[in-house]
């Protein structure tokens, strides 16, 4: 949940309640072919009331059980530009090969 005494901007920022960060997310470096993707995100708002968008976005990093996604537009609902999720939460033509180089 989100300060009331922080300014708008900061107010409107969601909780995302399917973010999925790996333990170690420096060891998941940056594709050479980076994908477009839709993400699930699931939402709370700071009234906790929760919410489900699918984003589009270029899909960066992954791994075996976990994507990173570079979202074109949050809306301001996010603090940053990306999300962390699992894979049963990124729709894409073509399957992810995790040991895809």
């Amino acid at each position: 949940m989100v300060d009331r005494e922080q300014p708008p901007h900061v107010r409107q920022w969601r909780d995302v309640l399917n973010r999925h960060v790996p333990d170690d997310p420096a060891s998941y470096p940056d594709r050479p072919c980076p994908r477009r993707v839709r993400v699930r995100v699931v939402w709370a708002d700071q009234d906790g009331v929760v919410g489900e968008a699918w984003l589009t976005g270029t899909l960066t990093r992954w791994g075996g059980t976990h994507r990173y996604v570079q979202l074109d537009d949050t809306a301001g609902r996010l603090p940053g530009r990306g999300v962390w999720v699992k894979p049963d939460d990124v729709y894409q033509s073509e399957p992810v090969d995790s040991t895809d180089v």
